[in-house]
């Protein structure tokens, strides 16, 4: 019985090209965690602004992880410090727009394994009522 549960799984996986479809979903992942991670530096400049411990403890952090680059992390972190406002702009952009695809590629996944359909959207309010709206009734 659980043999035919794991055999019934892995024939849905590959019917489903799931090897395919975990590859774009982990490159999605990839391209999405990189805005993640500048946007919480750049929060975190702001607390090590604001707080000698806190700059103390990333530079005691830094000498521990990367002892040989200790002064090229130092001035990474002057630099995150000095344009926090530029690059914390510039990451919320490329947050919202990496979230908006990776949340897209996730939903395409699930439509496409669990065989729903999903309305089309053009970005543009329907004339008719012939396509349900995304927000909801």
């Amino acid at each position: 019985m659980q043999f035919k549960i794991i055999t019934k799984a892995f024939r849905k996986f590959f019917d489903d090209d799931g090897t395919f479809l975990a590859s774009g979903l982990a490159f999605g992942l990839l391209f999405y965690s990189v805005p993640f991670t500048l946007l919480t530096v750049s929060a975190l400049s702001y607390t090590a602004v604001n707080s000698d411990t806190a700059l103390a403890w990333i530079r005691r952090i830094s000498l521990n992880l990367v002892p040989h680059s200790r002064e090229l992390f130092d001035n990474f972190i002057t630099d995150v410090i000095a344009r926090r406002g530029l690059l914390g702009l510039f990451d919320f952009i490329a947050f919202l727009l990496a979230s908006s695809t990776m949340f897209g590629s996730v939903r395409l996944i699930l439509n496409r394994v669990f065989g729903g359909h999903a309305p089309e959207f053009s970005g543009i309010a329907p004339l008719n009522n012939s396509h349900p709206p995304l927000y909801g009734r």
